[in-house]
């Protein structure tokens, strides 16, 4: 039996993997309800792509819960059976590798079923006239393959650097959740300190020290995803709405958490691997 059976039939045989799904979904027909409700009581009309801004941000909750599934896979040698059981029967490398590829095919496979239900949803109940375009979602889908490399790695990463699974969990959570928020206050008080609090949010990247530096966070890469519902009248006007928030259509966006990535990733994956190797069971 290979590592990826092993992996596949754990995560379907137990609540996670069915909860993991279920909020996926949910995430979907919720983005879809709030459109259809946001219609009902505004006399302009809700396209199709505007559900699909509302899902890529739900999505984020079912994500935090795949990372918490993911890191807790990754602490191997928490549970002294569970860690000879793996390491007789699977090189290291097979287990780091198998895993790695199969939580990024997870999240990446569940995201993308749960964006084509909302596609559909929206297409059926809202107005498509206007198509999505090719180009930037291919874009935008390149960005999200991006942030799912960064979050696999990072979870590899915290699993080599504690051997709790508890730790993990927490560190890993806390740095794609606490540290956002974190961010967020930080940039409020350098704000108020500054005298600059009447400044739009979508104008912070542009005054804020804080925020420039933030931006070269790799998981700010999941903020262009939004290029997946890019229509031919956003191209025109060279400018994507998303949830209210306007933003610039330009080739660049967020290439700096993507260097950032391009650099931490191979980091990350080497002194995880080292990390791995050195650890007694």
């Amino acid at each position: 039996m290979n590592l990826w059976r092993v992996e596949l039939l754990h995560l379907s045989r137990t609540w996670r993997g069915w909860t993991l799904s279920c909020f996926f979904l949910l995430a979907s027909l919720l983005a879809t309800l709030i459109g259809f409700l946001i219609q009902r009581s505004s006399t302009s009309s809700f396209t199709y792509d505007q559900t699909l801004d509302l899902y890529t941000a739900f999505a984020w909750i079912p994500i935090l819960l795949w990372t918490g599934i993911a890191a807790s896979s990754f602490a191997i040698d928490s549970n002294t059976e569970r860690s000879v059981f793996l390491r007789l029967r699977f090189s290291l490398a097979e287990i780091l590798i198998s895993k790695s590829i199969f939580y990024f095919v997870s999240v990446g496979v569940l995201w993308l079923t749960g964006f084509a239900i909302t596609f559909f949803l929206g297409l059926l109940i809202f107005d498509g006239s206007h198509q999505i375009n090719l180009g930037w979602f291919l874009w935008g889908l390149f960005f999200f393959l991006i942030t799912g490399i960064f979050s696999t790695t990072l979870i590899l990463f915290c699993g080599a650097l504690f051997r709790g699974a508890v730790a993990s969990v927490l560190v890993v959570i806390g740095l794609n959740l606490g540290l956002p928020i974190i961010a967020s206050l930080l940039i409020l008080l350098e704000l108020l300190i500054r005298g600059l609090t009447d400044t739009a949010p979508a104008e912070w990247e542009t005054v804020s020290y804080v925020a420039r530096t933030f931006l070269w966070w790799p998981s700010a890469t999941y903020d262009a995803v939004i290029f997946m519902s890019v229509t031919p009248s956003e191209i025109s006007a060279d400018t994507s709405i998303s949830l209210g928030q306007a933003i610039e259509l330009e080739p660049d966006f967020r290439i700096k958490p993507l260097v950032s990535s391009v650099i931490a990733v191979p980091a990350m994956a080497l002194f995880g691997w080292r990390r791995y190797a050195k650890r007694e069971v």
